[in-house]
Protein backbone atom coordinates (compact mmCIF):
# COMPACT_ATOMS: atom_id res chain seq x y z
CA UNK A 1 0.00 0.00 0.00
CA UNK A 2 1.29 3.46 -1.29
CA UNK A 3 -0.47 5.14 1.81
CA UNK A 4 -1.15 4.05 5.53
CA UNK A 5 -4.85 3.18 5.70
CA UNK A 6 -6.66 5.98 8.11
CA UNK A 7 -10.22 6.70 9.10
CA UNK A 8 -9.98 10.48 7.37
CA UNK A 9 -9.54 8.54 3.92
CA UNK A 10 -12.33 6.39 4.25
CA UNK A 11 -14.57 9.24 5.67
CA UNK A 12 -12.98 11.37 2.90
CA UNK A 13 -13.96 8.87 -0.19
CA UNK A 14 -17.27 8.60 1.37
CA UNK A 15 -17.95 11.75 1.13
CA UNK A 16 -16.34 12.34 -2.42
CA UNK A 17 -18.60 9.25 -3.96
CA UNK A 18 -21.87 10.85 -2.38
CA UNK A 19 -20.92 14.50 -3.37
CA UNK A 20 -20.34 13.17 -6.70
CA UNK A 21 -23.93 11.16 -7.00
CA UNK A 22 -26.03 13.96 -5.12
CA UNK A 23 -24.26 16.62 -7.82
CA UNK A 24 -25.21 14.54 -11.07
CA UNK A 25 -29.05 14.06 -9.26
CA UNK A 26 -29.19 18.20 -8.82
CA UNK A 27 -27.72 18.13 -12.44
CA UNK A 28 -30.64 15.56 -13.93
CA UNK A 29 -33.06 17.08 -11.40
CA UNK A 30 -33.85 13.31 -10.04
CA UNK A 31 -36.91 12.55 -8.40
CA UNK A 32 -35.56 9.15 -6.03
CA UNK A 33 -39.16 7.95 -5.94
CA UNK A 34 -39.25 7.59 -10.10
CA UNK A 35 -35.53 6.55 -10.23
CA UNK A 36 -36.69 3.06 -11.81
CA UNK A 37 -39.33 4.05 -13.93
CA UNK A 38 -37.86 3.70 -17.46
CA UNK A 39 -34.74 2.86 -18.71
CA UNK A 40 -34.32 6.60 -19.29
CA UNK A 41 -34.65 7.31 -15.60
CA UNK A 42 -32.57 4.33 -14.80
CA UNK A 43 -29.69 5.91 -16.52
CA UNK A 44 -29.46 8.96 -15.25
CA UNK A 45 -30.64 8.32 -12.02
CA UNK A 46 -28.61 5.11 -11.42
CA UNK A 47 -25.82 4.19 -14.44
CA UNK A 48 -24.63 7.54 -14.80
CA UNK A 49 -23.67 8.73 -11.29
CA UNK A 50 -22.68 5.58 -9.75
CA UNK A 51 -20.79 4.82 -12.84
CA UNK A 52 -18.90 8.39 -12.12
CA UNK A 53 -18.38 7.99 -8.63
CA UNK A 54 -17.44 4.29 -9.23
CA UNK A 55 -14.29 5.78 -11.42
CA UNK A 56 -13.93 8.13 -8.64
CA UNK A 57 -13.08 5.10 -6.19
CA UNK A 58 -11.41 3.39 -8.64
CA UNK A 59 -8.99 6.17 -9.17
CA UNK A 60 -8.83 6.45 -5.06
CA UNK A 61 -7.62 2.57 -5.19
CA UNK A 62 -5.25 2.93 -7.62
CA UNK A 63 -3.57 6.35 -6.18
CA UNK A 64 -4.02 4.53 -2.34
CA UNK A 65 -2.82 1.49 -3.54
CA UNK A 66 -5.65 0.04 -1.95
CA UNK A 67 -6.94 -2.53 -4.26
CA UNK A 68 -5.96 -6.12 -2.77
CA UNK A 69 -6.69 -5.51 1.32
CA UNK A 70 -9.82 -3.70 -0.30
CA UNK A 71 -10.55 -6.54 -2.17
CA UNK A 72 -9.04 -9.39 -1.04
CA UNK A 73 -8.81 -10.65 2.81
CA UNK A 74 -8.25 -14.19 4.78
CA UNK A 75 -11.04 -16.41 4.90
CA UNK A 76 -13.02 -16.71 8.46
CA UNK A 77 -15.90 -17.38 10.23
CA UNK A 78 -18.03 -21.11 11.23
CA UNK A 79 -20.50 -22.55 8.61
CA UNK A 80 -23.65 -21.38 9.76
CA UNK A 81 -22.75 -18.09 9.21
CA UNK A 82 -23.44 -18.74 5.36
CA UNK A 83 -27.40 -18.88 6.47
CA UNK A 84 -27.18 -14.82 6.39
CA UNK A 85 -26.33 -14.40 2.97
CA UNK A 86 -28.33 -17.21 1.99
CA UNK A 87 -31.57 -15.56 3.66
CA UNK A 88 -30.76 -12.29 1.78
CA UNK A 89 -30.26 -13.77 -0.90
CA UNK A 90 -33.96 -15.34 -0.64
CA UNK A 91 -35.39 -12.00 -0.82
CA UNK A 92 -34.85 -10.98 -4.21
CA UNK A 93 -35.42 -14.41 -5.75
CA UNK A 94 -39.24 -14.36 -4.06
CA UNK A 95 -40.20 -10.58 -5.24
CA UNK A 96 -38.54 -11.54 -8.84
CA UNK A 97 -40.86 -14.68 -8.51
CA UNK A 98 -43.52 -13.06 -7.53
CA UNK A 99 -44.22 -10.51 -10.05
CA UNK A 100 -45.96 -10.92 -13.41
CA UNK A 101 -42.63 -11.26 -15.22
CA UNK A 102 -44.56 -10.95 -18.99
CA UNK A 103 -44.59 -7.21 -17.68
CA UNK A 104 -41.27 -6.66 -17.89
CA UNK A 105 -39.40 -4.78 -21.09
CA UNK A 106 -36.35 -6.43 -21.69
CA UNK A 107 -34.63 -2.90 -22.31
CA UNK A 108 -36.03 -2.08 -18.75
CA UNK A 109 -34.46 -4.96 -17.64
CA UNK A 110 -31.91 -5.04 -18.92
CA UNK A 111 -31.12 -1.17 -18.01
CA UNK A 112 -31.43 -2.35 -14.39
CA UNK A 113 -29.20 -4.65 -14.63
CA UNK A 114 -26.52 -2.56 -15.64
CA UNK A 115 -27.41 -0.16 -12.91
CA UNK A 116 -27.31 -2.13 -9.89
CA UNK A 117 -24.46 -3.81 -11.39
CA UNK A 118 -22.82 -0.71 -10.74
CA UNK A 119 -24.32 -0.25 -7.28
CA UNK A 120 -23.21 -3.21 -6.43
CA UNK A 121 -19.20 -2.45 -7.25
CA UNK A 122 -19.56 1.33 -6.13
CA UNK A 123 -21.33 0.58 -2.74
CA UNK A 124 -19.82 -2.18 -1.63
CA UNK A 125 -16.05 -0.81 -2.70
CA UNK A 126 -16.52 2.51 -0.89
CA UNK A 127 -17.87 0.93 2.68
CA UNK A 128 -16.99 -2.52 3.12
CA UNK A 129 -13.75 -1.93 0.85
CA UNK A 130 -12.29 1.06 0.87
CA UNK A 131 -14.16 2.26 3.77
CA UNK A 132 -13.10 -0.84 5.64
CA UNK A 133 -9.54 -0.83 5.02
CA UNK A 134 -9.31 2.82 6.02
CA UNK A 135 -11.30 2.29 9.64
CA UNK A 136 -8.85 -0.79 10.10
CA UNK A 137 -6.30 1.49 10.06
CA UNK A 138 -7.03 3.46 12.51
CA UNK A 139 -9.65 1.42 14.59
CA UNK A 140 -10.49 -1.89 16.12
CA UNK A 141 -12.06 -4.75 14.00
CA UNK A 142 -14.81 -3.60 16.12
CA UNK A 143 -15.24 0.16 15.90
CA UNK A 144 -14.29 -0.46 12.27
CA UNK A 145 -17.35 -2.66 11.78
CA UNK A 146 -19.66 -0.06 13.31
CA UNK A 147 -18.00 2.91 11.04
CA UNK A 148 -18.41 1.16 7.69
CA UNK A 149 -22.43 0.26 8.87
CA UNK A 150 -22.84 3.93 9.47
CA UNK A 151 -21.43 4.78 6.76
CA UNK A 152 -23.86 2.71 4.47
CA UNK A 153 -26.42 3.73 6.62
CA UNK A 154 -26.01 7.25 6.58
CA UNK A 155 -25.45 7.40 2.52
CA UNK A 156 -28.94 6.56 2.08
CA UNK A 157 -29.93 9.56 3.82
CA UNK A 158 -29.38 11.43 0.34
CA UNK A 159 -32.74 10.36 -1.02
CA UNK A 160 -34.41 12.56 1.66
CA UNK A 161 -32.95 15.01 -0.32
CA UNK A 162 -34.23 14.14 -3.71
CA UNK A 163 -37.60 12.98 -3.34
CA UNK A 164 -38.09 10.22 -1.18
CA UNK A 165 -40.25 11.30 2.48
CA UNK A 166 -38.75 10.93 5.72
CA UNK A 167 -40.18 8.23 7.17
CA UNK A 168 -39.23 6.11 4.81
CA UNK A 169 -35.60 7.25 4.45
CA UNK A 170 -35.03 7.46 8.34
CA UNK A 171 -36.52 3.39 7.49
CA UNK A 172 -34.13 2.76 4.93
CA UNK A 173 -30.73 4.43 6.83
CA UNK A 174 -31.76 2.11 9.59
CA UNK A 175 -32.17 -1.02 7.45
CA UNK A 176 -28.91 -0.10 5.66
CA UNK A 177 -27.36 0.09 8.60
CA UNK A 178 -28.09 -3.11 9.76
CA UNK A 179 -28.04 -5.06 6.42
CA UNK A 180 -24.48 -4.04 6.13
CA UNK A 181 -23.35 -6.91 8.60
CA UNK A 182 -24.61 -9.34 6.27
CA UNK A 183 -22.56 -8.11 3.70
CA UNK A 184 -19.62 -7.63 5.56
CA UNK A 185 -19.99 -11.16 6.87
CA UNK A 186 -20.12 -12.26 3.23
CA UNK A 187 -16.64 -11.11 2.85
CA UNK A 188 -15.21 -12.79 5.85
CA UNK A 189 -16.47 -15.55 4.71
CA UNK A 190 -15.52 -15.83 1.22
CA UNK A 191 -12.20 -13.48 1.35
CA UNK A 192 -13.60 -11.27 -1.35
CA UNK A 193 -15.67 -8.44 -1.54
CA UNK A 194 -16.54 -9.41 -5.09
CA UNK A 195 -19.30 -11.83 -3.76
CA UNK A 196 -20.44 -9.39 -1.61
CA UNK A 197 -20.71 -6.90 -4.63
CA UNK A 198 -22.74 -9.71 -6.36
CA UNK A 199 -25.40 -10.36 -3.89
CA UNK A 200 -25.95 -6.74 -3.47
CA UNK A 201 -26.75 -5.86 -6.96
CA UNK A 202 -29.06 -9.23 -7.05
CA UNK A 203 -30.41 -7.74 -4.01
CA UNK A 204 -31.62 -4.32 -5.31
CA UNK A 205 -32.78 -5.86 -8.68
CA UNK A 206 -34.99 -7.85 -6.55
CA UNK A 207 -36.19 -5.00 -4.46
CA UNK A 208 -36.30 -2.53 -8.04
CA UNK A 209 -38.44 -4.97 -9.78
CA UNK A 210 -40.91 -6.02 -6.86
CA UNK A 211 -41.51 -1.88 -6.12
CA UNK A 212 -42.03 -1.33 -10.21
CA UNK A 213 -43.58 -4.59 -11.69
CA UNK A 214 -47.26 -5.67 -11.06
CA UNK A 215 -47.91 -8.67 -9.41
CA UNK A 216 -47.92 -12.19 -10.89
CA UNK A 217 -49.32 -15.62 -9.83
CA UNK A 218 -46.82 -16.26 -7.33
CA UNK A 219 -47.88 -13.39 -5.05
CA UNK A 220 -47.57 -15.69 -1.39
CA UNK A 221 -43.60 -15.77 -2.49
CA UNK A 222 -43.71 -12.35 -1.21
CA UNK A 223 -44.16 -13.43 2.47
CA UNK A 224 -40.52 -14.98 1.83
CA UNK A 225 -39.38 -11.43 1.14
CA UNK A 226 -39.03 -11.03 4.84
CA UNK A 227 -35.90 -13.41 4.94
CA UNK A 228 -34.27 -10.62 5.39
CA UNK A 229 -34.98 -9.52 8.53
CA UNK A 230 -33.77 -13.34 9.64
CA UNK A 231 -30.39 -12.72 7.79
CA UNK A 232 -29.85 -9.25 9.56
CA UNK A 233 -30.31 -10.82 13.03
CA UNK A 234 -27.57 -14.00 11.44
CA UNK A 235 -25.42 -11.60 10.21
CA UNK A 236 -25.21 -9.29 13.66
CA UNK A 237 -24.62 -12.60 15.45
CA UNK A 238 -21.88 -13.63 13.44
CA UNK A 239 -20.32 -10.18 12.82
CA UNK A 240 -20.19 -9.75 16.81
CA UNK A 241 -18.44 -13.71 16.94
CA UNK A 242 -15.91 -12.63 14.01
CA UNK A 243 -15.05 -9.49 16.01
CA UNK A 244 -14.34 -11.47 19.15
CA UNK A 245 -12.58 -14.27 17.57
CA UNK A 246 -10.49 -11.42 16.09
CA UNK A 247 -9.87 -9.86 19.61
CA UNK A 248 -9.12 -13.07 21.17
CA UNK A 249 -6.46 -13.79 18.34
CA UNK A 250 -5.08 -10.38 18.59
CA UNK A 251 -4.63 -11.01 22.40
CA UNK A 252 -2.81 -13.94 22.03
CA UNK A 253 -0.66 -13.18 19.42
CA UNK A 254 0.12 -10.33 21.49
CA UNK A 255 0.60 -12.76 24.99
CA UNK A 256 3.01 -14.91 22.82
CA UNK A 257 5.57 -12.03 21.58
Amino acid sequence: MRIRPNAGIAVGIAIGYMAIVSLLWWVTGLDYTKVAQSPSTIFFGIILPVGVAGIFLVIAASVLGWWRPALFEKKSGRGWMWLAPIFMLLTPLALIGSRDLTKIDPMWALTLAVGVLLVGFGEEMMTRGLGLVGYRGSFSEGWAWFAMSLTFGVMHGLNLLFGQALLPTLQQIGISFVSASVFYVLRRLTGSLIWAMGLHAIFDFGSLVGSTVPMGAGALLTLLSFAQYLAMAIALIAAWRLIVADRAQARGAAAGA
